[in-house]
C-alpha cells in the first residue's frame, strides 16, 4: 500500500460507513476523517486504522458488485476488471481517456 497524500478537504470514502471529508492532516501523512453523524477518525497515511493492515480509506466506494457464491466466475470477474482497468490507466496516463 502506498501514502494517500491526502489533503483537507479531499472528500474519501471509509468503508464501513461512507463518505467523508479529511479534516486534519499530520506530519506523518496520517489524517483524520469527519464522516457526518459519526464524528472524526484517525487513520493513517496508508488509509488504515490503528494497529490493523487493512485499508478502510479510498478515493471511492471500491465495491461495485456484490461478489456471487460461485469462486470460479469470481475468479474470471477479477482477472477481467482487473485487466480493464489497467487498459483504462493506461489511456489515462496517455491523455486517450476522455469523459
Amino acid at each position: 500500500m502506498s501514502k494517500l497524500n491526502v489533503k483537507i478537504t479531499d472528500k474519501v470514502f471509509v468503508i464501513g460507513q461512507g463518505y467523508g471529508t479529511v479534516t486534519k492532516v499530520l506530519s506523518d501523512g496520517g489524517f483524520v476523517v469527519k464522516v457526518e453523524g459519526r464524528g472524526e477518525q484517525h487513520y493513517s497515511a496508508i488509509g488504515t486504522l490503528g494497529s490493523a493492515k487493512d485499508q478502510r480509506i479510498f478515493w471511492q466506494d471500491p465495491f461495485v458488485v456484490t461478489p456471487p457464491n460461485n469462486t470460479r466466475l469470481w475468479k474470471a470477474y477479477v482477472r477481467l476488471t482487473t485487466i480493464l482497468f489497467n487498459e483504462l490507466m493506461e489511456l489515462d496516463k496517455t491523455g486517450n481517456l476522455h469523459d
